[in-house]
């Protein structure tokens, strides 16, 4: 064998060895993701074993700040291992610790590292958080086996205590059960990894039973979808709360969370006219409120904001049997979407004191003869521009989109108030008598009139006279 010969084998030698090399390095990068089988089941690798988180999707009203900071507790308890379920065998199985999700006032919509998806329909947003990895790399699996653990939220929250009268917090019922399929590695490797993961949804969010089954199969898979939206972008092992916002109710100016008001501008204003208004409120499905109380109030002659009683609010609605002996008018939600009459005069206001964050409106004056109509909304605390009729007695709406009652405050902050107030432009009136501030010009063409009659006659008289000369001549 000569020179040539030998250095090329060697060449040939080295190449395989580094080829091998690169092979076994790139393997694990170059394995599939875990997906799910046509039996619905997470399957992994032993390079990508399959792997699992919880989700917890948190529902607000609409533009709600969340309180900071609600943390959530979620259990991941032994059931069996390979059907198994004496103390020996439960021994056995890994301990998985407890997992939290907390939500504080920087979640909120739009921000999308809450993963946040609004629903008109409902008025609420969906605020979604995924916990850490329920089985991470390090977990201590003994054997191979089917492992079940079942996945249940703690019925209460870390650290925060809500207001009874203004906040709302519901918790899931809901449970999962995982079968976590567990595989010895290829030798020479040794121990186990996670190749399949089954997760069941046994109870709904509001406790009943599924019955579990294919049927109820999700996928747990850690990020879900990440080449799909955002909202896809998690867990399917999730669990849903609710976290409401609400005014407490009172019966002071102060109280009103929507005010709804009304003036009169113009000469010749009428401020005992009372005015027409279809109020239509929706509140958003987290509530489960069936009224809301609507005070109205009043500047008196004193300039004093006082309260309308209740034996004179039937002036300010359309439909008597609303009115609460309380001193209120009940507004109520069903069915939804239904408007109210209200009638209102100069210098009185609605006031919406329990209303939901989350809930939307829209009020149409109804036109009045003379009257042109404006209204000014404010929200958050920015007023919009001033929104005018077309013209004298036509009607006036707010946006056919419903602007949303909001809070963006945390609790503790300054309270909110959202408002839309009209105002009536009276037209001008004309005057169809003599001003007396006019009489002295009057004079003036009247003594001009009189002295161009005096000349005139005087001076057709004069002609004549001479007339009558020349002829007798």
């Amino acid at each position: 064998m000569n020179r040539k010969t030998i250095s090329f084998l060697r060449l040939a030698v080295c190449l395989v060895f580094v080829m091998t090399l690169l092979t076994g390095t790139a393997a694990p990068s170059l394995a599939q993701p875990p997906t799910i089988n046509a039996q619905g089941a997470l399957v992994g690798s032993e390079q990508n074993p399959a792997d699992a988180a919880i989700t917890k999707r948190l529902r607000v009203g609409m533009e709600t700040v969340p309180p900071n900071t609600l943390t959530y507790t979620f259990k991941i308890d032994k059931v069996n291992l390979d059907g198994l379920l004496d103390a020996n065998t439960l021994a056995v199985m890994p301990t998985i610790a407890d997992k939290t999700i907390s939500f504080g006032s920087n979640d909120f919509h739009p921000m999308q590292n809450n993963m946040s998806v609004r629903d008109l329909v409902e008025q609420t947003d969906n605020l979604h958080k995924e916990s850490s990895t329920l089985f991470p790399a390090g977990t201590n699996w003994t054997r191979a086996g089917i492992y079940v653990y079942r996945v249940t939220e703690v019925q209460s929250v870390t650290g925060y205590f809500p207001n009874a009268q203004t906040e709302t917090l519901t918790f899931s019922k809901a449970q999962y059960d995982l079968h976590v399929y567990v595989a010895e590695r290829t030798p020479p490797a040794t121990g186990y990894y996670v190749w399949a993961i089954g997760a069941y949804r046994i109870l709904t969010d509001d406790g009943n039973t599924t019955g579990g089954g294919v049927g109820n199969k999700v996928n747990p898979q850690p990020g879900g979808d990440p080449q799909g939206p955002i909202n896809e972008r998690y867990s399917k092992m999730i669990f849903t709360n609710s976290y409401l916002r609400s005014g407490g109710g009172g019966s002071q100016p102060s109280d009103a969370r929507l005010r709804i008001g009304k003036k009169v501008t113009g000469l010749g204003a009428n401020s005992t006219l009372y005015f027409n208004f279809d109020v239509t409120v929706r509140k958003p499905a987290i509530s489960t409120k069936t009224s809301y109380r609507v005070y109205v109030f009043e500047t008196n002659a004193q300039g004093q904001v006082v309260q309308v009683p209740a034996g004179q609010l039937q002036n300010n609605v359309q439909n008597p049997t609303l009115i609460n002996m309380g001193g209120y008018i009940e507004y109520q939600l069903n069915p939804p979407g239904q408007a109210v009459r209200f009638m209102l005069k100069h210098n009185q206001f609605l006031s919406f004191s329990d209303i939901d964050a989350g809930a939307t409106y829209i009020v149409n004056e109804l036109g009045t003869q003379l009257y042109t109509p404006s209204v000014v909304q404010t929200k958050s605390n920015v007023a919009s521009p001033v929104q005018s009729a077309f013209g004298s007695g036509q009607p006036l709406s707010t946006p056919t989109t419903p602007p949303t009652v909001v809070t963006i405050a945390p609790v503790g902050a300054a309270q909110w108030i959202d408002s839309a107030e009209f105002s009536n432009l009276r037209d001008t009136i004309t005057p169809t008598g003599i001003n007396v501030d006019d009489l002295p010009y009057f004079a003036i063409i009247a003594v001009a009139a009189i002295a161009l009659g005096g000349y005139l006659f005087f001076r057709v008289r004069t002609r004549k006279h001479d007339e009558a000369a020349v002829e007798a001549n």
